[in-house]
């Protein structure tokens, strides 16, 4: 069930000084940039490095026929993580959860119908979860300038009580975020600094390298500093992730040492695929990715974690390692 506090569509003009999350700003006045002469943008216009401060919380659906069926094309690595599961390729109408798919089909039929932005803000409760904080922006996109084909749509969620809950859950929540959203989601003030570090680290460049700074200096985390070697994919394969040094406080805490070894080895499956998928998402968009979760079943102490996953490359470009800081949050 939604309980909605805006739903309005407008001109940017109109719904700017009402959108709260700064992301969806920023994403309104880049398709307002993009409109001309009285003509919708294109998806043409938008460039996926473009969109790269919110890939993440982006939505993009192939609008066809009459009435209109939607298709995701597009499905932000953020909401998939969040139990509903990859969505690509399929239509609006297969969304498990019916709250979400009733909410998101009542705005793309009024953008479509008033070819305007639409501004969503509210609550909904998921069912056997807790209730969900919600901003969204949907916005029409046409080939043509005037047939809309296309709809982008930016979303962010709170879940509200889920942390408090996570030990419970057993859940493994991920965040991939642009640095200015992701230091907003840090609890631990040491992982911020490491945020900072890389950020002073890289410079000019899309990424840092391993050669731009010295383990030795991060003693604020120190024994609780993970460097993984990223080993490329075979054809049509998934790239694998080796330890190259495994923290001594997270070896004591898990109850074995995996220098040298890969994450899906792991003694723990579950959580083995689950760190896979955090590193492959960090990898393939080039972004921190926080990482809020319990211990793996196996370890030796019991308790949840906080950690942040940051991409290194030597020639700047293209990820080779990952540089993990994480803390135990009893500790």
């Amino acid at each position: 069930m939604a309980e909605l506090d805006v739903f309005e569509c407008g001109a940017p003009a109109q719904l700017l000084p009402h959108i709260r999350q700064p992301l969806l700003g920023r994403l309104l006045r880049d398709w307002q940039a993009r409109c001309a002469n009285g003509l919708l943008p294109a998806r043409r216009d938008f460039a996926p490095e473009q969109l790269g401060y919110i890939l993440g919380n982006l939505i993009l659906w192939d609008i066809q026929g009459d009435p209109p069926v939607a298709t995701y094309r597009l499905y932000g690595s953020n909401f998939a993580i969040h139990r509903i599961g990859e969505m690509t390729g399929k239509r609006l109408d297969q969304l498990p959860d019916p709250a979400m798919r009733s909410m998101a089909m009542h705005g793309l039929q009024k953008v479509i119908a008033e070819r305007q932005p639409l501004l969503t803000r509210g609550r909904y409760a998921r069912p056997g979860d807790t209730v969900v904080a919600i901003e969204t922006l949907t916005l029409p996109l046409a080939g043509d300038g005037h047939r809309i084909d296309m709809i982008l749509h930016g979303q962010f969620n709170e879940f509200r009580g889920y942390e408090a809950r996570l030990a419970a859950s057993g859940n493994f929540v991920m965040q991939c975020e642009p640095v200015e959203l992701l230091q907003t989601y840090l609890r631990d003030p040491r992982l911020g600094r490491l945020l900072q570090d890389w950020v002073r680290w890289r410079g000019r460049h899309d990424l840092p390298s391993r050669s731009d700074f010295n383990i030795e200096a991060l003693d604020y985390l120190a024994g609780r500093l993970v460097l993984c070697d990223i080993v490329p994919p075979t054809p049509g394969g998934m790239p694998r992730f080796r330890y190259s040094l495994f923290g001594s406080d997270i070896a004591e805490t898990r109850g074995f040492d995996l220098t040298g070894k890969h994450i899906d080895e792991y003694p723990d499956s579950i959580f083995a695929a689950r760190a896979q998928l955090a590193c492959v998402q960090a990898t393939d968009r080039r972004l921190p990715l926080r990482i809020k979760a319990d211990a793996p079943a196996t370890s030796r102490k019991h308790s949840r974690f906080e950690a942040l996953v940051l991409p290194l490359a030597a020639d700047h470009e293209t990820p080779d390692t990952l540089l993990v800081g994480q803390i135990s949050m009893e500790s």
